[in-house]
């Protein structure tokens, strides 16, 4: 029995082993858990040999605002490396000036978010502006002709393809008052007025006119606007960019037209902007080094070393000077300061609005004094900005 047994249960194996292809079959287990069940701090990113899928975006490309490589390209392309270029070979000589605006040039680029496609471009490019900055402080004439024209041709390639980028963006984020004064004050410095007049006396187009409206109609477009602007803000776009193809096309006729309303409907923005900023809630976002960049980029290149000079020895107040101090001083007052900065910063921002009043009342005995005071602060604040961006650099 106990063989007859033995060889029954072979026989069943055999038929069983044969049933399933000659595999064992594995114990059941509890299925894979799904998607769901997955914990939310499991590792989920793909391994060495598997592709990212095509919906994963760089961090760059995801976090880069259109706003802000906005306001990178107008610095840059305004800056004058094309000039400087030209005066480095024909004079042979460094003009002191050269290097903060290299140096400002790069402060702001180095803090912009740049998207994934131009970012090994932008840093060459600001490599380029550290080592044509170290010829310029050290006196390497040679070196700063030839790295001028380097670093001119790399402007205009990365200007390029800035353009390129920003035309197929689209705007990021909640309104921001700082972003809106910054418009204002690139709008406001852009010279409209001094265009308009200019174009009607000599019935003559300058090239410069076409690359500063552009710049602040590209800003101005991608600038998140206000429910109570944003028809107006469109409305002054339209107008700028009809301004801009009349002088591409070197319609002089045309441009002196437009060149008119275009001052006239900038005065008319930049009043209710400032109507608007001062209701403006303050923004709760974090310190934000671009921010901090332009804001001392705007400081620093206001002129306030220039203007106390003139104030000093000529005893006369220019009314270029008041519009100036109050450009600055509104946009300071849009900043989120960090916590070790915010008493120095208010403490110029009030140096900014005495001196503003006295200028406003045409108080030039207080105006010399307090231009003094202003330019040794914006000195010292510059100074502070500097060491903090180079100690939270991204």
């Amino acid at each position: 029995m106990k063989i007859l047994f033995r060889t029954i249960c072979v026989i069943a194996l055999i038929v069983l082993l044969t049933a399933c292809g000659g595999k064992s079959t594995p114990v059941a287990t509890e299925p894979p858990a799904t998607a769901t069940d997955m914990p939310m701090d499991m590792d989920m990113s793909p391994t060495a040999t598997e592709a990212p899928t095509a919906t994963k975006m760089p961090v760059e490309a995801a976090s880069a605002d259109p706003f802000e490589l906005s306001v990178a390209q107008f610095v840059m392309d305004s800056a004058g490396f094309h000039e400087i270029a030209t005066a480095l070979s024909e004079t042979q000589t460094i003009d002191p000036e050269y290097f903060s605006t290299v140096s400002s040039v790069s402060k702001v680029l180095s803090e912009t978010t740049w998207p994934s496609d131009l970012n090994e471009q932008a840093q060459a490019f600001i490599e380029s502006l550290g080592t044509i900055a170290a010829a310029l402080e050290a006196d390497d004439t040679a070196e700063a002709v030839t790295l001028s024209e380097t670093v001119h041709d790399a402007q205009h390639e990365l200007s390029h393809e800035i353009e390129h980028w920003l035309a197929d963006s689209v705007n990021m984020g909640e309104v921001n008052p700082f972003n809106i004064s910054v418009a204002q004050q690139f709008m406001d410095s852009a010279g409209f007025h001094e265009m308009a007049t200019a174009l009607s006396e000599t019935q003559t187009i300058d090239p410069e006119y076409f690359s500063t409206v552009t710049g602040v109609q590209n800003i101005l477009s991608h600038t998140t606007w206000p429910a109570e602007l944003n028809d107006q803000a469109r409305s002054f776009i339209e107008t700028l960019t009809s301004f801009a193809s009349a002088l591409e096309a070197d319609n002089a006729a045309e441009a002196v037209t437009l060149s008119e309303t275009v001052h006239d409907a900038q005065h008319e923005l930049s009043h209710e902007i400032e109507h608007w900023l001062g209701d403006a809630p303050k923004s709760e976002t974090e310190a934000s080094g671009f921010d901090l960049s332009v804001a001392q980029y705007f400081m620093d290149s206001a002129g306030f070393h220039e203007m106390a000079t003139a104030l000093g020895e000529t005893q006369t107040i220019d009314p270029e000077y008041f519009s100036t101090v109050t450009g600055v001083q509104t946009v300071l007052s849009q900043v989120v300061w960090p916590s070790d900065l915010k008493e120095q910063a208010q403490a110029f921002i009030e140096s900014l609005s005495a001196f503003s009043t006295a200028l406003e009342t045409d108080n030039i005995a207080d105006a010399v004094e307090l231009s003094e005071t202003v330019h040794d602060a914006q000195h010292d604040f510059s100074h502070s900005i500097e060491h903090w961006l180079e100690s939270n650099a991204h």
